[in-house]
């Protein structure tokens, strides 16, 4: 992991609770049914100007995708070898923005398109589509955000450098608020430094600060899900 020159980590969960009576015996409502259609195509409306349509030539049929992967299989146990990271980007000491959990690469594609800012982007993923919420207690250990990963980022994130944590799942969104609620002496959230960036009463972000949605976050709203965001900044070195 290459956060010394991280100056933006975004961490964009994007998950899914999944239905757990079997279609066969009650099929999903129609509203859901028709928002499930109407999905990919709002996807494509809002990344076309990456014109990545040649890329996805088979997108109009319907692949059933392995969604569990087990984060803890022996597969993922052993650390990758890190890449010359001279090669990959023409300048490596750019800020390092990071999608942990970035799923297809769109919206950081988008991004790194569309922002007026000179960085690099890296994307992380090790699931074919999205990770799974892990609703059950003994599975909580199988989620993205962990405390050695909070604790990477706490020590290894630049000065001034932002953590977007989101997700659609209220669970989920509040064990992560929970971890980075804990780091006061290290972040602090953005409204507290930004005013433009509002939050409603409970704490969590009004609008989405990237200027466009995740793959995920298109979906969740097609289907009237709520999106919880919080926006952290580092404000201060990490003191062991």
């Amino acid at each position: 992991m290459a956060w010394t020159a991280t100056a933006t980590v975004s961490l964009c969960c994007r998950l899914v609770r999944l239905p757990v009576v079997p279609y066969a015996r009650r099929p999903p409502p129609l509203s859901t049914r028709c928002s499930a259609a109407q999905s990919p195509d709002a996807v494509d409306r809002e990344y076309a100007d990456l014109n990545l349509r040649p890329l996805y030539p088979n997108r109009g049929h319907h692949l059933r995708i392995r969604q569990h992967v087990n984060p803890l299989s022996s597969s993922f146990s052993e650390p990758t070898e890190p890449p010359e990271w001279k090669e990959v980007f023409d300048d490596p000491l750019l800020p390092l923005m990071v999608d942990i959990g970035c799923g297809s690469g769109r919206f950081l594609i988008w991004l790194a398109k569309n922002s007026g800012e000179r960085r690099n982007y890296l994307g992380l993923e090790i699931r074919q589509k999205c990770p799974d919420p892990h609703f059950k207690k003994r599975h909580h250990k199988r989620r993205v955000l962990q405390p050695q990963l909070v604790d990477s980022i706490t020590k290894n994130l630049c000065l001034s450098g932002r953590v977007l944590l989101q997700s659609d799942v209220l669970e989920v969104a509040a064990d992560m608020r929970e971890r980075f609620d804990g780091c006061s002496d290290v972040f602090e959230h953005v409204d507290c430094i930004d005013k433009d960036l509002r939050c409603n009463n409970e704490g969590w972000l009004l609008d989405n600060p990237m200027g466009i949605r995740t793959e995920r976050e298109i979906h969740a709203e097609l289907e009237g899900a709520t999106i919880y965001r919080r926006m952290y900044q580092k404000t201060r070195n990490f003191h062991h």
